[in-house]
């Protein structure tokens, strides 16, 4: 449900501006589910996808949890 939700918000928004190409990033563009949807909503439009190798996909949610950690430590 999640990743038709996304990709059909993406796909609205990449017709309505008319864009060439797609780029995913984050945590997200790790997501295989995701990845699947993506590479065939781009092949239907002719879109070039911009998608990282899975091991270049990264989460801020640590080092953004360490920073709150820090600032509360500091006061």
């Amino acid at each position: 449900a999640v990743v038709d939700a996304l990709v059909g918000k993406l796909d609205l928004a990449a017709r309505t501006h008319r864009v060439g190409s797609i780029a995913v990033g984050g945590g997200v563009a790790c997501n295989r589910g995701l990845r699947s949807a993506l590479v065939g909503l781009a092949a239907r439009h002719g879109w070039e996808l911009l998608l990282p190798e899975p091991r270049h996909c990264a989460d801020n949610a640590a080092m953004v949890g360490a920073l709150g950690y820090f600032r509360w430590q500091a006061g």
